[in-house]
């Protein structure tokens, strides 16, 4: 098999695992990286590159994944790659702000995080899923929860339950329902969201810890649910490496 044969199939195969399992999701973005510099092909690089840094922020690697991301030359990247480049980048931001949680480092991650919205905003077409989901997100950092929901509401019943983003969307839609007091709702949309996760299947998932902590918390009679859930959720998390996921 050629080299630029052996590249395009290890990028299959990474779409494939990087949900699911990371350790052998890398294997294959490491390959590539190889045969990128064999090649000395630029946007083989940059792809594998973003590749990587999506499976180290999703493994709670989000120092390395920031400094990784600054290997790509932001002026010479191609234009297919924008997308997913600012996807990768604002989750990463997002997730450092998120784990730094204090006064000095998470602003600055949060401020990152927003320009790398900003700039999905630009190129994503209004109206598509993809564009509710981030609006939806801004409506939430800013406060306006009402919005968010009816959008986040309108878009998820437009999704497959076996997707990614329909998994997204109902677990956000569950921590709003859990800020407004609305616990019923709150637990029917974590219920979506578990579901989801293991129907796509996703061992990267949040949604079923949460349930699980969500029944400790508020239904204890369903204390051996609760337990059984957050098990499988531990093995899902060991199954994948998400070494935050597993503390």
């Amino acid at each position: 098999m050629f080299p630029r044969q052996r590249y395009t199939l290890n990028h299959e195969i990474y779409r494939e695992y990087y949900t699911y399992r990371s350790d052998s999701a890398m294997r294959y973005v490491y390959d590539n990286l190889e045969i990128a510099r064999q090649e000395q092909d630029l946007f083989f690089h940059d792809r594998a590159t973003i590749a990587l840094s999506m499976l180290l922020s999703t493994t709670g690697l989000y120092l390395e994944s920031i400094e990784n991301l600054g290997k790509i030359n932001r002026s010479t990247l191609d234009d297919a790659l924008l997308p997913e480049y600012y996807f990768i980048s604002e989750w990463t931001y997002n997730t450092a702000a998120e784990y730094s949680n204090d006064s000095l480092y998470a602003p600055r991650y949060n401020y990152t995080k927003g320009l790398c919205r900003n700039s999905i905003f630009a190129l994503l077409a209004e109206d598509t899923q993809e564009y509710n989901y981030y609006q939806s997100k801004v409506y939430m950092a800013e406060g306006r929860m009402e919005e968010a929901l009816d959008l986040f509401l309108k878009t998820y019943q437009q999704l497959p339950v076996d997707t990614r983003l329909y998994a997204m969307i109902t677990y956000d839609i569950s921590t709003i329902y859990k800020r407004f007091g609305n616990l019923e709702l709150c637990e029917k949309f974590l219920i979506f969201a578990s579901i989801s996760d293991q129907v796509c299947p996703l061992k990267e998932n949040l949604a079923m810890q949460e349930l699980s902590l969500y029944l400790f918390q508020y239904k204890p009679h369903n204390l051996e649910r609760a337990y059984h859930y957050i098990q499988c959720s531990m093995e899902d998390a060991r199954f994948y490496n998400n070494r935050l996921r597993i503390v």
